[in-house]
C-alpha cells in the first residue's frame, strides 16, 4: 500500500470517497466498426509479434476502446472505471459487476472475457507474474502499483517488452465506421453553433445582461437540443472567457469570476460534446461590437494565417507532429506574436478529447509516432495579450492521403489535413489585406463547405437568424454570395400562404 493511500484511509475528515456506481453500456459496433473479438485478436497478434505473451491494461480510454465499451466515471470522459488482462489463453475485465446490466455482460463475456471483481485486479496480476509470461508494459501509463505486481520493482528487473501500448496507435487511426461518426457528429455540433453563437451575437450587440457562465449553459443547452439521444454530455468544461479571462489558457467560469460579456471585448468560446457517435472540440474567438480595435483584427488575422498554413498542409507519410508545429507559428512570427501551448491533438471517437500518442507540439518527445492517415488532430494557434484578451482558433481535423501523382518516389505517400469542424470564422475579424490569395482561397473553400454542409440543416422557422449569420460569416471574397438559403426560406414562406389560403 502506498504512503498516500494510508494517509489517506486513515483521514477521518477527509474519507477516500467510494468508486462510481454508473451503468456500463457497449458502444455499438456501428460506430465501434471492429468488434470487441477481433480487437482481441489483434492485440494478441501484436503481443506475439512485439516478443510478448500477456499486458495489464489500466489505461481507462484503452479499455473502453478494446471491450467496446462506454461510461460515465470520469467527468467528460465516456469511461469505466476498470482494468484488463490479456494473455494468449485468457483474458479478464476487472470491473464491479453491478455496473454491467445482463446486456453488457453478455456482450463483455462473448468477446472471450472472464469477469473478475475490480479489487481483484493486483492479485490476480502477481499470480499471473509468477508464471513464465513475457509482459509487455507501456511506462507512459503504468503505475507503480501495477510494475510492483509484475514483479519489476527491482531496478534489474525489466519487462520483456517495454514500449508504446499495441492499442494506441489502432485506436488513434480511426476505421470507416468511426470517421463517419464524428463526420456526423461535427455536422451536428455546427448546427448547434451556429444557432448558439447566432443567438449570443445578437444579445451581446443588444446590450443585453449575459455572464460567461450564462454564455457556456446556453451553448450546452443548443449541443443538448441537436443532439438529442445521443448527445451524451460536454467533452470537457466549457472556456467562455470574455476580455482579460481569454488571455488565460484553460479558464473555466463559475459564479464567483463569471464575467459579462461585452461589445468592446473579445470573447473566447472554447467548447466540446461527447456524441454516441463522436467527440467534438473547437475553438472561436468573436467581437460583438461593430467594429473591433485594429491591434485586434491584427492578431485575429495573423492567427488564423497560422492556423491556415498548417491546414492547408501537405507532407510525407512519416511526418512527426513535431516538424509540422512551426507552420502554425510562422506566420505568428511574422507578425510578432506566438502562443506558449502546443498546436493539436487527437481526439477520441466517443471517447477522451484529448488522446495521443500523436500531437503536434514545438516539444519532440521520445518515441514520438508519425502522423498516419485516419488519425484526428486539433489546429489550434492562438495569441494572448495579458489582461486584455485571448485568441484561439481552433479545428479538429482528420489525416488523409493526397491523391495525385508527384515525383517524390515510389515508396513516398503524400498527407493533408480535412477539416471535421464546419462552423465559420468570425469574418469581420479578419483583416483582408494582410490575406495572401492562397490564404483566401483556402478560406472561400472551407467556408463554401460549411455553407453547404450546414445551411440545410437551419430548416427551421426559428433558424432564420442562424442562417443570416452563417451566410453572414462563410461569404466568400470571390465569387457569388450565398443566395440558397434566402431562396429556400421565401420558397417555404410562399407555399405557407398558398396553404393557408386554399384551406
Amino acid at each position: 500500500t502506498s504512503p498516500l493511500a494510508t494517509l489517506w484511509e486513515g483521514d477521518a475528515s477527509s474519507t477516500r470517497p467510494s468508486l462510481p456506481t454508473a451503468q456500463a453500456a457497449e458502444h455499438p459496433i456501428k460506430y465501434a466498426g471492429v468488434s470487441s473479438e477481433d480487437k482481441l485478436a489483434q492485440v494478441r497478434k501484436a503481443l506475439k509479434s512485439g516478443g510478448a505473451d500477456a499486458m495489464a491494461i489500466s489505461s481507462l480510454d484503452e479499455v473502453a476502446w478494446l471491450l467496446n465499451i462506454r461510461g460515465s466515471d470520469v467527468a467528460y470522459c465516456p469511461v469505466v472505471m476498470s482494468h484488463a488482462a490479456v494473455t494468449p489463453t485468457e483474458a479478464f475485465l476487472f470491473v464491479d459487476s453491478a455496473k454491467l446490466d445482463s446486456h453488457v455482460r453478455k456482450h463483455v463475456e462473448a468477446a472471450g472475457y472472464t469477469l473478475k471483481p475490480y479489487a481483484d485486479f493486483i492479485p490476480t496480476l502477481t499470480a499471473l507474474a509468477s508464471t513464465e509470461l513475457k509482459f509487455w508494459v507501456d511506462d507512459s501509463i503504468t503505475s507503480w502499483a501495477v510494475y510492483s505486481a509484475l514483479g519489476f520493482a527491482a531496478a534489474d528487473a525489466k519487462p520483456a517488452v517495454e514500449r508504446l501500448s499495441p492499442m494506441a496507435i489502432p485506436k488513434a487511426i480511426k476505421n470507416e465506421a468511426e470517421t463517419k461518426g464524428l463526420q456526423d457528429a461535427h455536422v451536428r455540433d455546427a448546427v448547434a453553433m451556429a444557432r448558439f453563437f447566432s443567438w449570443l451575437e445578437k444579445t451581446v450587440a443588444a446590450g443585453k445582461d449575459l455572464d460567461e457562465v450564462g454564455a457556456a449553459d446556453e451553448a450546452e443547452l443548443q449541443r443538448k437540443l441537436v443532439g438529442g439521444d445521443k448527445f451524451k454530455g460536454l467533452s470537457f468544461p466549457t472556456i467562455a472567457a470574455s476580455g482579460p479571462h481569454g488571455a488565460i489558457t484553460h479558464y473555466f467560469p463559475n459564479a464567483e469570476m463569471s464575467r459579462k460579456l461585452s461589445p468592446q471585448e473579445l470573447f473566447l468560446c472554447d467548447s466540446g460534446a461527447q456524441y454516441a457517435d463522436g467527440t467534438t472540440d473547437v475553438t472561436r474567438t468573436m467581437y460583438f461590437g461593430k467594429q473591433a480595435p485594429a491591434e485586434m483584427v491584427h492578431s485575429f488575422t495573423y492567427v488564423l494565417k497560422g492556423h491556415i498554413n498548417l491546414a492547408s498542409a501537405v507532407f510525407p507519410r512519416g511526418t512527426l507532429g513535431s516538424q509540422l508545429d512551426i507552420l502554425a507559428r510562422s506566420p505568428l512570427w511574422r507578425g510578432g506574436i506566438d502562443y506558449g501551448h502546443g498546436t493539436g491533438h487527437g481526439v477520441g471517437a466517443y471517447l477522451n478529447v484529448h488522446e495521443g500518442p500523436h500531437s503536434i507540439s514545438f516539444r519532440r518527445r521520445d518515441g514520438e509516432p508519425a502522423l498516419e492517415p485516419g488519425m484526428t488532430t486539433s489546429i489550434e494557434p492562438g495569441y494572448y495579450e495579458q489582461d486584455h484578451y485571448g485568441i484561439r482558433l481552433e479545428n479538429i481535423c482528420l489525416v488523409k492521403p493526397l491523391a495525385g501523382a508527384h515525383k517524390m518516389g515510389n515508396g513516398v505517400e503524400l498527407l493533408k489535413f480535412e477539416p471535421l469542424t464546419l462552423i465559420p470564422f468570425q469574418r469581420k475579424m479578419i483583416d483582408a489585406s494582410l490575406l495572401t490569395h492562397e490564404e483566401k482561397h483556402y478560406i472561400d473553400e472551407y467556408h463554401s463547405r460549411v455553407w453547404d454542409t450546414i445551411s440545410p440543416y437551419l430548416d427551421q422557422p426559428k433558424d432564420s437568424a442562424a442562417l443570416d449569420w452563417l451566410r453572414c460569416n462563410t461569404a466568400p471574397y470571390s465569387g457569388k454570395e450565398h443566395t440558397r438559403g434566402a431562396a429556400k426560406h421565401r420558397k417555404r414562406d410562399l407555399l405557407k400562404q398558398l396553404f393557408f389560403r386554399f384551406w
